[in-house]
């Protein structure tokens, strides 16, 4: 079946396969009644797309459930959430020419089969836990492992050659509510 003067559109069958031979444009289908959904069903594999985009308007849906719970949108410019059973999961972020990839609040980033290492925020604090083995901090060259203050001032450094360094304005609690005593090793010690 052609259709156009030049046969722009073709509907044919060939051996054991259909096509849809646009020549010439676009194939568009059209709900005018904004009421119904464009529906392709097929018994087995699912739909392939060999080449070019898939397009969908901004903060529409992509479904992985068939319409249910879980989804990946776009909340907003440069921002993609995704949701699993209907709790928002992860986020993807471009501002400012920085890339954030985030959980939200009191949700968990987690690592390990069983899940064994988490983070999380609660609004308040951060929540590190390992929960299987030991927790390894490595420096991997001749770097130091830094603990800073809200301001970047050093409070603990532990250098390359595994040398701890605690600044002198750090005060030391030992077994106390209150680290307003000072805990002084010198060098006669």
């Amino acid at each position: 079946l052609a259709i156009g003067s030049s046969h722009d559109m073709e509907i044919k069958h060939i051996s054991h396969q259909n096509y849809i031979d646009l020549d010439n444009g676009n194939l568009y289908f059209r709900d005018d009644a904004d009421n119904n959904i464009f529906t392709i069903y097929r018994e087995g594999g699912g739909v392939q797309l060999n080449e070019g985009d898939v397009k969908i308007p901004a903060t529409s849906k992509l479904y992985l459930d068939g319409g249910g719970d879980t989804y990946i949108y776009e909340a907003g410019a440069d921002n993609v959430g995704v949701y699993v059973g209907g709790s928002h999961s992860l986020t993807f972020l471009e501002s400012g020419g920085t890339n954030y990839t985030y959980v939200p609040d009191n949700a968990y980033l987690g690592a390990g089969t069983g899940i064994d290492f988490t983070i999380r925020h609660d609004t308040s604090h951060t929540y590190i836990v390992n929960s299987t083995g030991d927790m390894i901090f490595r420096e991997r060259d001749a770097g130091s492992i830094k603990f800073t203050n809200v301001s970047g001032t050093e409070r603990l450094k532990i250098d390359s050659s595994g040398d701890v360094k605690i600044t002198e304005s750090l005060g030391i609690g030992v077994n106390a509510s209150s680290t307003t005593g000072r805990l002084d090793c010198s060098n006669d010690v």
